[in-house]
C-alpha cells in the first residue's frame, strides 16, 4: 500500500465518492495518513459524506499523480472511535486544527479503509495492484 499512499499524500489532495442514494456523489479531501499498517482519513460527523459512509461503506478513492500516474482505491470504510487514533490523526495532519478545535470535540470522525484494492495506472498502460 505504501506507493499508493506516498502517491496520494505527495498530491495532497485526492477525491473519495460515496453512493447517495442510488447516485455516486465526490468531493475533495487532504488528509490521509497510514497508522499502524492501516489507511485513515477522516471528516465531520455534520457533514453528507458521513452519513453516506454510515449507511453505505463503500468508497472509491481517486488522484493523479506528479508523475502523471493515477491512483484508485476501491475499499470499505469504516468508522473509527479509538481516541488514541484520532489523536495520531491529528498529529500526522496538524491542518485539522484549523477544521476542529480537537479530536474529541464530537465532530471529528476517523474513517478506517479496509477490504480494498489499490490499483495505480501509469502512462505506459501499465497497473499496479495493491490489495489491503
Amino acid at each position: 500500500m505504501n506507493k499508493a499512499f506516498q502517491i496520494i499524500k505527495d498530491v495532497h489532495v485526492f477525491y473519495i465518492s460515496t453512493i447517495d442514494g442510488d447516485r455516486p456523489s465526490c468531493r475533495p479531501f487532504g488528509a490521509l495518513s497510514e497508522i499502524d499498517g492501516k489507511m485513515y482519513t477522516c471528516t465531520s460527523n455534520t457533514k453528507a459524506v458521513f452519513a453516506q459512509i454510515s449507511k453505505n461503506g463503500n468508497v472509491c478513492l481517486c488522484t493523479m499523480g506528479q508523475e502523471r500516474e493515477w491512483v484508485r482505491i476501491n475499499a470499505h470504510a469504516v468508522v473509527e472511535n479509538s481516541s488514541e487514533l484520532k489523536a495520531k490523526m491529528f498529529d500526522l495532519n496538524p491542518h485539522l486544527r484549523t477544521i476542529h478545535s480537537s479530536e474529541n470535540d464530537g465532530v471529528f470522525e476517523l474513517i478506517r479503509l479496509e477490504n480494498g484494492t489499490a490499483e495505480i495506472h501509469h502512462g505506459d498502460g501499465s497497473i499496479e495492484t495493491i490489495d489491503f
